[in-house]
Protein backbone atom coordinates (compact mmCIF):
# COMPACT_ATOMS: atom_id res chain seq x y z
CA UNK A 1 0.00 0.00 0.00
CA UNK A 2 1.46 3.17 -0.75
CA UNK A 3 1.75 5.96 1.58
CA UNK A 4 2.23 9.59 -0.15
CA UNK A 5 4.01 12.44 0.33
CA UNK A 6 2.63 15.95 -0.04
CA UNK A 7 3.89 15.92 -3.56
CA UNK A 8 2.51 12.72 -4.05
CA UNK A 9 -0.66 13.66 -2.78
CA UNK A 10 -1.50 15.89 -5.16
CA UNK A 11 0.20 13.65 -8.32
CA UNK A 12 -1.93 11.33 -7.16
CA UNK A 13 -5.22 13.84 -6.53
CA UNK A 14 -4.61 14.77 -10.42
CA UNK A 15 -5.74 11.60 -11.72
CA UNK A 16 -9.02 11.76 -10.05
CA UNK A 17 -10.13 14.21 -11.92
CA UNK A 18 -13.75 13.71 -14.46
CA UNK A 19 -16.08 15.46 -17.00
CA UNK A 20 -18.60 16.36 -14.12
CA UNK A 21 -15.84 18.43 -12.22
CA UNK A 22 -16.39 21.22 -14.83
CA UNK A 23 -20.09 21.81 -12.89
CA UNK A 24 -18.37 22.78 -9.78
CA UNK A 25 -17.14 26.41 -10.32
CA UNK A 26 -16.11 27.95 -7.19
CA UNK A 27 -15.64 26.90 -3.58
CA UNK A 28 -15.51 29.67 -0.21
CA UNK A 29 -14.62 27.76 3.19
CA UNK A 30 -14.43 29.96 6.16
CA UNK A 31 -11.40 27.77 7.67
CA UNK A 32 -9.22 28.74 4.43
CA UNK A 33 -10.87 32.32 4.71
CA UNK A 34 -10.74 32.07 0.63
CA UNK A 35 -11.96 31.01 -2.47
CA UNK A 36 -10.88 27.83 -4.32
CA UNK A 37 -11.66 27.74 -8.50
CA UNK A 38 -9.76 23.88 -9.14
CA UNK A 39 -12.51 21.09 -8.31
CA UNK A 40 -10.44 19.08 -6.84
CA UNK A 41 -9.16 21.34 -4.14
CA UNK A 42 -13.01 21.33 -2.84
CA UNK A 43 -12.74 19.39 0.01
CA UNK A 44 -14.09 19.53 3.58
CA UNK A 45 -12.41 18.13 6.52
CA UNK A 46 -12.67 14.74 7.50
CA UNK A 47 -13.73 14.93 10.91
CA UNK A 48 -15.62 17.76 10.58
CA UNK A 49 -19.07 16.72 12.31
CA UNK A 50 -20.86 17.87 9.22
CA UNK A 51 -19.52 14.97 7.07
CA UNK A 52 -19.49 11.89 9.63
CA UNK A 53 -22.59 13.25 11.77
CA UNK A 54 -24.66 15.09 9.32
CA UNK A 55 -24.46 17.73 11.99
CA UNK A 56 -24.91 21.10 9.84
CA UNK A 57 -27.37 22.79 8.11
CA UNK A 58 -27.81 24.25 4.58
CA UNK A 59 -29.61 26.49 1.76
CA UNK A 60 -29.36 26.34 -1.73
CA UNK A 61 -30.80 28.93 -4.20
CA UNK A 62 -30.04 30.77 -7.53
CA UNK A 63 -28.63 33.37 -9.95
CA UNK A 64 -30.54 33.87 -13.15
CA UNK A 65 -28.72 36.23 -15.29
CA UNK A 66 -26.63 37.78 -12.33
CA UNK A 67 -29.61 38.02 -9.95
CA UNK A 68 -29.75 36.20 -6.40
CA UNK A 69 -33.39 35.08 -6.22
CA UNK A 70 -35.24 34.93 -3.25
CA UNK A 71 -31.89 35.15 -0.77
CA UNK A 72 -33.20 36.95 2.40
CA UNK A 73 -36.14 34.11 3.01
CA UNK A 74 -33.06 31.51 2.34
CA UNK A 75 -31.20 33.69 4.96
CA UNK A 76 -33.86 33.60 7.09
CA UNK A 77 -33.95 29.90 6.83
CA UNK A 78 -30.93 29.31 7.71
CA UNK A 79 -30.77 31.02 10.23
CA UNK A 80 -33.70 28.90 11.43
CA UNK A 81 -32.44 25.78 10.92
CA UNK A 82 -29.06 26.97 12.72
CA UNK A 83 -31.03 28.18 15.74
CA UNK A 84 -32.86 24.43 16.09
CA UNK A 85 -29.40 23.00 15.96
CA UNK A 86 -27.39 25.62 18.36
CA UNK A 87 -25.55 26.57 15.68
CA UNK A 88 -24.25 29.90 15.30
CA UNK A 89 -22.53 31.70 12.08
CA UNK A 90 -19.26 32.79 12.58
CA UNK A 91 -19.88 36.07 10.41
CA UNK A 92 -22.22 38.62 10.17
CA UNK A 93 -25.27 38.18 7.56
CA UNK A 94 -24.05 41.25 5.94
CA UNK A 95 -20.41 39.38 5.86
CA UNK A 96 -21.89 36.10 4.54
CA UNK A 97 -23.83 37.74 1.56
CA UNK A 98 -21.08 39.42 0.84
CA UNK A 99 -18.95 36.19 0.79
CA UNK A 100 -22.20 34.52 -1.54
CA UNK A 101 -21.59 37.62 -4.01
CA UNK A 102 -18.01 37.70 -4.02
CA UNK A 103 -17.80 33.81 -4.49
CA UNK A 104 -20.31 34.18 -7.63
CA UNK A 105 -17.95 36.93 -9.41
CA UNK A 106 -15.30 34.31 -8.69
CA UNK A 107 -17.23 31.38 -10.42
CA UNK A 108 -17.62 33.93 -13.60
CA UNK A 109 -21.34 32.46 -13.66
CA UNK A 110 -24.40 34.90 -14.49
CA UNK A 111 -26.66 31.54 -14.34
CA UNK A 112 -25.39 29.25 -11.02
CA UNK A 113 -26.77 26.99 -8.30
CA UNK A 114 -24.92 28.33 -4.67
CA UNK A 115 -25.74 26.14 -1.54
CA UNK A 116 -24.42 27.62 1.78
CA UNK A 117 -23.56 24.57 4.10
CA UNK A 118 -23.14 25.95 8.08
CA UNK A 119 -21.22 22.75 9.93
CA UNK A 120 -20.85 21.86 13.54
CA UNK A 121 -16.73 21.84 12.58
CA UNK A 122 -14.08 19.41 13.02
CA UNK A 123 -12.67 18.04 16.11
CA UNK A 124 -13.22 14.92 16.35
CA UNK A 125 -14.75 11.56 14.93
CA UNK A 126 -17.35 11.65 17.88
CA UNK A 127 -20.80 12.49 18.48
CA UNK A 128 -20.68 15.32 20.70
CA UNK A 129 -20.70 18.82 19.53
CA UNK A 130 -18.65 19.91 22.24
CA UNK A 131 -15.32 18.62 20.85
CA UNK A 132 -15.80 20.84 17.87
CA UNK A 133 -14.06 24.43 18.81
CA UNK A 134 -15.98 26.52 16.02
CA UNK A 135 -18.74 26.13 13.37
CA UNK A 136 -17.28 26.37 9.31
CA UNK A 137 -18.95 27.13 6.73
CA UNK A 138 -19.04 26.97 2.97
CA UNK A 139 -20.07 28.68 0.24
CA UNK A 140 -20.68 26.13 -3.24
CA UNK A 141 -21.06 27.46 -6.73
CA UNK A 142 -21.69 25.07 -9.51
CA UNK A 143 -23.50 25.60 -12.64
CA UNK A 144 -27.91 25.74 -12.98
CA UNK A 145 -28.71 22.67 -14.48
CA UNK A 146 -32.26 23.37 -16.89
CA UNK A 147 -35.87 23.54 -15.29
CA UNK A 148 -37.71 20.47 -14.81
CA UNK A 149 -40.42 21.79 -17.58
CA UNK A 150 -38.20 22.23 -19.88
CA UNK A 151 -37.06 18.80 -20.41
CA UNK A 152 -39.80 17.17 -19.24
CA UNK A 153 -42.50 19.44 -21.11
CA UNK A 154 -45.12 16.74 -20.75
CA UNK A 155 -45.04 17.48 -16.68
CA UNK A 156 -44.07 15.49 -13.59
CA UNK A 157 -44.81 11.62 -12.41
CA UNK A 158 -45.03 11.34 -9.00
CA UNK A 159 -45.79 8.59 -6.88
CA UNK A 160 -46.55 8.12 -3.21
CA UNK A 161 -43.32 7.11 -1.08
CA UNK A 162 -43.12 4.10 1.12
CA UNK A 163 -40.22 6.14 3.49
CA UNK A 164 -41.71 7.69 5.97
CA UNK A 165 -41.41 11.47 6.58
CA UNK A 166 -39.55 12.96 9.04
CA UNK A 167 -40.65 14.01 12.17
CA UNK A 168 -42.01 17.76 12.37
CA UNK A 169 -39.13 19.02 14.19
CA UNK A 170 -36.60 17.44 11.75
CA UNK A 171 -39.22 18.04 9.24
CA UNK A 172 -39.16 22.04 9.86
CA UNK A 173 -35.42 22.55 9.50
CA UNK A 174 -33.03 22.11 6.84
CA UNK A 175 -30.16 19.87 8.22
CA UNK A 176 -27.81 17.96 6.28
CA UNK A 177 -29.12 14.53 7.32
CA UNK A 178 -30.87 13.81 3.81
CA UNK A 179 -30.72 9.46 4.14
CA UNK A 180 -34.33 9.72 3.79
CA UNK A 181 -34.61 12.10 0.90
CA UNK A 182 -31.83 10.08 -1.07
CA UNK A 183 -33.90 6.67 -0.30
CA UNK A 184 -37.18 8.67 -1.40
CA UNK A 185 -35.25 9.57 -4.95
CA UNK A 186 -33.92 6.44 -5.10
CA UNK A 187 -37.40 4.69 -4.81
CA UNK A 188 -38.40 6.92 -7.48
CA UNK A 189 -35.82 5.94 -10.24
CA UNK A 190 -36.56 1.98 -9.13
CA UNK A 191 -40.10 3.06 -10.15
CA UNK A 192 -39.43 5.41 -13.49
CA UNK A 193 -40.77 8.18 -11.50
CA UNK A 194 -39.78 11.57 -11.50
CA UNK A 195 -40.56 12.21 -7.59
CA UNK A 196 -42.10 10.68 -5.06
CA UNK A 197 -43.67 12.44 -1.95
CA UNK A 198 -44.08 10.76 1.46
CA UNK A 199 -47.32 10.04 3.69
CA UNK A 200 -47.25 11.60 7.51
CA UNK A 201 -48.11 9.04 10.47
CA UNK A 202 -51.45 10.18 10.05
CA UNK A 203 -51.53 9.56 6.23
CA UNK A 204 -51.81 12.54 4.78
CA UNK A 205 -49.65 14.42 1.90
CA UNK A 206 -45.87 15.91 2.97
CA UNK A 207 -43.24 16.50 1.02
CA UNK A 208 -40.80 14.90 -2.03
CA UNK A 209 -37.42 14.80 -1.46
CA UNK A 210 -36.29 18.27 -2.51
CA UNK A 211 -39.60 19.75 -3.59
CA UNK A 212 -42.90 21.41 -2.02
CA UNK A 213 -46.62 19.68 -3.15
CA UNK A 214 -49.62 21.07 -3.80
CA UNK A 215 -53.00 20.73 -5.51
CA UNK A 216 -55.84 22.73 -6.65
CA UNK A 217 -59.01 21.71 -5.90
CA UNK A 218 -61.73 21.73 -7.95
CA UNK A 219 -63.83 24.80 -6.39
CA UNK A 220 -60.43 26.47 -7.00
CA UNK A 221 -58.84 26.43 -3.82
CA UNK A 222 -55.02 26.02 -3.73
CA UNK A 223 -53.56 23.94 -1.09
CA UNK A 224 -49.73 22.75 0.29
CA UNK A 225 -49.42 20.74 3.27
CA UNK A 226 -48.99 22.98 6.85
CA UNK A 227 -45.45 23.96 7.74
CA UNK A 228 -45.86 22.19 10.90
CA UNK A 229 -45.44 18.85 8.91
CA UNK A 230 -43.32 19.86 6.70
CA UNK A 231 -40.02 22.21 5.08
CA UNK A 232 -41.28 25.53 4.90
CA UNK A 233 -40.35 25.89 0.82
CA UNK A 234 -39.16 29.38 0.15
CA UNK A 235 -40.35 28.58 -3.13
CA UNK A 236 -43.80 27.68 -1.80
CA UNK A 237 -44.51 30.32 0.61
CA UNK A 238 -43.51 33.12 -2.38
CA UNK A 239 -45.96 31.20 -4.96
CA UNK A 240 -48.63 31.63 -2.02
CA UNK A 241 -47.80 35.18 -1.82
CA UNK A 242 -48.01 35.60 -5.99
CA UNK A 243 -51.36 33.66 -5.67
CA UNK A 244 -52.81 36.43 -4.22
CA UNK A 245 -53.78 37.88 -7.66
CA UNK A 246 -55.20 35.04 -8.74
CA UNK A 247 -57.42 35.25 -5.54
CA UNK A 248 -58.01 39.15 -6.41
CA UNK A 249 -59.20 38.38 -10.12
CA UNK A 250 -60.93 35.24 -9.04
CA UNK A 251 -59.01 33.11 -10.88
CA UNK A 252 -58.47 31.14 -7.26
CA UNK A 253 -60.97 31.63 -4.00
CA UNK A 254 -58.37 30.99 -1.75
CA UNK A 255 -54.63 29.98 -1.43
CA UNK A 256 -52.82 28.57 1.99
CA UNK A 257 -52.45 25.57 3.81
CA UNK A 258 -54.29 22.47 4.83
CA UNK A 259 -54.18 18.75 5.16
CA UNK A 260 -54.29 16.93 1.77
CA UNK A 261 -54.65 13.75 1.18
CA UNK A 262 -54.12 10.94 -1.40
CA UNK A 263 -57.91 10.96 -2.23
CA UNK A 264 -57.36 15.30 -2.14
CA UNK A 265 -54.85 14.59 -4.92
CA UNK A 266 -57.02 11.99 -6.88
CA UNK A 267 -60.50 14.34 -6.97
CA UNK A 268 -58.11 17.49 -7.52
CA UNK A 269 -58.31 19.85 -10.47
CA UNK A 270 -54.46 20.18 -10.63
CA UNK A 271 -51.53 18.98 -9.05
CA UNK A 272 -48.32 20.91 -8.73
CA UNK A 273 -44.83 20.76 -7.62
CA UNK A 274 -42.48 23.40 -6.31
CA UNK A 275 -39.19 24.40 -5.36
CA UNK A 276 -35.90 25.87 -6.20
CA UNK A 277 -34.53 23.89 -8.82
CA UNK A 278 -38.27 22.53 -10.68
CA UNK A 279 -39.73 26.30 -10.36
CA UNK A 280 -43.70 25.48 -10.71
CA UNK A 281 -44.19 21.80 -12.53
CA UNK A 282 -47.38 19.91 -13.42
CA UNK A 283 -47.80 16.66 -12.75
CA UNK A 284 -49.54 14.85 -15.07
CA UNK A 285 -49.58 11.60 -13.46
CA UNK A 286 -49.69 10.80 -9.60
CA UNK A 287 -49.85 7.07 -9.12
CA UNK A 288 -52.61 5.52 -11.51
CA UNK A 289 -54.56 9.40 -11.98
CA UNK A 290 -53.41 11.12 -14.87
CA UNK A 291 -53.81 14.92 -15.67
CA UNK A 292 -52.82 15.52 -19.40
CA UNK A 293 -53.04 19.17 -20.10
CA UNK A 294 -51.09 22.07 -18.05
CA UNK A 295 -54.00 23.75 -16.14
CA UNK A 296 -54.80 27.37 -15.73
CA UNK A 297 -54.07 27.68 -12.37
CA UNK A 298 -50.81 25.74 -12.56
CA UNK A 299 -49.74 27.96 -15.67
CA UNK A 300 -50.55 31.07 -14.26
CA UNK A 301 -48.55 30.45 -11.26
CA UNK A 302 -45.54 29.42 -13.25
CA UNK A 303 -45.95 32.28 -15.28
CA UNK A 304 -45.93 34.24 -12.40
CA UNK A 305 -42.75 33.29 -10.69
CA UNK A 306 -40.96 32.96 -13.63
CA UNK A 307 -41.56 36.37 -14.30
CA UNK A 308 -40.39 37.35 -10.79
CA UNK A 309 -37.18 35.04 -11.28
CA UNK A 310 -36.90 37.45 -14.76
CA UNK A 311 -36.57 40.96 -12.42
CA UNK A 312 -35.65 40.08 -9.28
CA UNK A 313 -34.00 43.13 -8.06
CA UNK A 314 -32.96 41.95 -4.19
CA UNK A 315 -29.06 41.37 -5.14
CA UNK A 316 -27.62 41.91 -8.65
CA UNK A 317 -24.04 41.20 -9.16
CA UNK A 318 -23.01 44.18 -9.03
CA UNK A 319 -20.05 44.09 -6.99
CA UNK A 320 -19.19 47.76 -6.26
CA UNK A 321 -22.64 47.92 -4.28
CA UNK A 322 -21.48 44.90 -1.96
CA UNK A 323 -17.50 44.42 -1.82
CA UNK A 324 -14.68 46.81 -1.90
CA UNK A 325 -11.58 45.83 -4.28
CA UNK A 326 -9.64 43.55 -2.52
CA UNK A 327 -12.17 42.52 0.38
Amino acid sequence: MRILSRDAYFEALETTRRAYHAQYRALYASDLGAVVLDPLLMRIPIDDHMVHRGDGVFEMFKCVEGGVYNLSAHIRRLASSMDALGLRLPVSEPKLVKIICHTLQASGLRDAAVRVYVSRGPGSFGVSPADCPQPHFYVVVSTLSSGFMETHPTGARVGISQIPVKPGYFATMKHCNYLPNVLMKQEALVRELDFTVGLDHEGYIGEGPTENFGIVTADRRLLFPSCDRVLAGTTMVRVLELAESLVETGVLREAGYGRISPEDVYAAAEVLIVGTTTDVTHVSQFEDCYWDEMGPVVRALRELLLADIQHNEEIRLDFAAHLSEGE
